[in-house]
């Protein structure tokens, strides 16, 4: 097999598992059918075999953005689903239940694949075909999430199964970062964690408007780990698709730090 050039009619068991989410696409085109990643940066792509992408679902249209900027264009994916496959070569067997990437029509074994992008555990097979289940949450919680470019603005950020979103901010002047969140969520936590020295550095979060979130929160002491001391029940509650806004003093020294979001469902 080979990666979808048109339309795949990509079969579906029914599941009160499926969720329908969207997403940016990347400089790429996502065709219907086919198999959705997420790179570093939080933008669908189809997947392929390659470093640093996350399996998230299965296409539910097609979007070619392949001629403009990431972030143009979005897309929709169903995730928590259970897709029909092609079994690369007849990879797939009794012994090997896990399923790789091969293209983004096509999976395969861990042992063939190079670079062990999971896909989902394999349900049934045939020597062409492989029922693969396919959950976004399951993926980004099992595989690190990929690392946010915070130079890109907004930049999607990338939550996991216990609504976590990790989000590194490089040292630069005193800057706004913003940040897609991915799914409807209330702000119950915010550390941030240092990795360089600085005095008198801080970190904010805001809500796309500018208005706080939380305190702001020192971020100057070389790998020391600081909690946001109060959050606004008013401006806590994100909706998807909706703006966080990380608001980065620079003092003096570095503000390069982690701010680690913990979030629950809304």
């Amino acid at each position: 097999m080979a990666a979808l050039t048109k339309d795949r009619n990509t079969r579906l068991r029914a599941q009160a598992t499926h969720r329908h989410r969207t997403r940016k696409v990347a400089v790429a085109k996502c065709i219907k059918g086919g198999i959705a990643a997420i790179n570093a940066a939080g933008f669908l792509l189809p997947a392929s075999d390659s470093a640093a992408l996350v399996v998230v679902g299965i296409f539910e249209e097609t979007v070619d953005n392949s001629g403009g900027s990431a972030g143009d264009k979005s897309c929709s994916y169903v995730t928590g689903c259970e897709a029909e496959l092609e079994n690369a070569s007849g990879a797939i067997v009794q012994a090997a239940r896990k399923a790789y990437v091969k293209d983004d029509q096509s999976v395969t074994t861990a042992a063939v694949a190079l670079n062990d992008l999971y896909v989902g555990a394999v349900s049934e097979f045939t020597t062409t075909k492989a029922w693969v289940f396919i959950d976004e949450d399951v993926n980004t919680a099992t595989n690190p999430l990929p690392l946010v470019n915070a130079s890109v603005s907004p930049a999607v950020a990338q939550m996991d199964a216990a609504g976590r979103m990790v989000l590194p901010i490089p040292n630069a002047a005193t800057a706004d970062y913003d940040f897609i969140v991915p799914r409807a969520c209330e702000i119950v936590d915010i550390t941030v964690l240092k990795e360089a020295a600085g005095a008198g550095n801080t970190m904010q979060a805001k809500n796309g408007a500018g208005t706080a979130i939380s305190d702001a929160i020192a971020a100057a002491v070389d790998k020391a780990v600081t909690r946001a001391g109060t959050l606004d029940i008013a401006t806590r509650v994100l909706a998807a698709g909706a703006t966080l806004r990380i608001a980065a003093t620079n003092a003096a020294g570095s503000t390069l730090c982690k701010v680690i979001v913990h979030t629950i469902p809304r």
